[in-house]
């Protein structure tokens, strides 16, 4: 899989050489500064990630390395780029990850739902600060909202579609079952140990 996302990868360079070179025109002409913050950022950003995958475990009594934490936090952020898959290729990667280190199926299970979950909340936050800082600066504009409350709406009925995996219980969405990717991971995310799911604190720190 991590050689296949090289290839696309490269090939995604190749046909787009020209933005690159805008890119690095951009770069030159950019104060140094601003660069070293924007990486200091992003290697912020995979340790976060990673802190994500050490806490739910840790909450149930197994611990993982800060190391091993950030190498699947990299992993993961780039299939997700490389290799869009709706985060179901990098899931997979990740979780068996975490099983070979001992983590059971049911905490890797919660760990990722918890991440999900996390994932679509913090988006929301974001949202809602963009919109109030648009709409403080009168730049709102009806398709932004409309967009907007699409976003949160499929956010929601996601949310729909995990209560019953938190609760163990079995899917009643037979349309997602046509997909064969998509009910395996319905099957694995439905392992997924209640208590640590329904955790109030660990979906706000996850959030954070």
């Amino acid at each position: 899989m991590l050689g296949a996302a090289i290839l696309v990868a490269v090939v995604v360079a190749a046909l787009h050489g020209a933005e690159g070179r805008e890119l690095m025109d951009v770069a030159r002409r950019a104060k140094p500064w601003w660069l070293v913050l924007a990486v200091c950022l992003q290697g912020a950003r995979y340790l976060a990630q990673g802190e994500i995958f050490r806490r739910v475990p840790r909450a149930a009594g197994y611990r993982l390395s800060l190391t091993a934490a950030y190498e699947l936090s990299l992993a993961k952020l780039f299939i997700d780029q490389a290799l869009p898959s709706a985060g179901i290729g990098s899931t997979s990667v990740v979780a068996r990850a975490l099983e070979r280190q001992a983590v059971p199926r049911a905490v890797v299970a919660a760990s990722m739902v918890i991440n999900i979950a996390s994932y679509h909340a913090a988006y929301l936050v974001c949202l809602g600060i963009a919109l109030a800082l648009t709409a403080a600066r009168g730049e709102a504009h009806v398709p932004g909202l409309v967009v907007s409350v699409l976003f949160v709406a499929s956010v929601s009925r996601d949310h729909g579609t995990a209560a019953p995996l938190r609760s163990r219980r079995r899917s009643h969405r037979p349309r997602l079952q046509r997909f064969p990717a998509l009910r395996n991971a319905l099957i694995f995310l439905k392992d997924a140990d209640p208590h640590l799911t329904r955790h109030a604190s660990l979906q706000v720190e996850a959030a954070a």
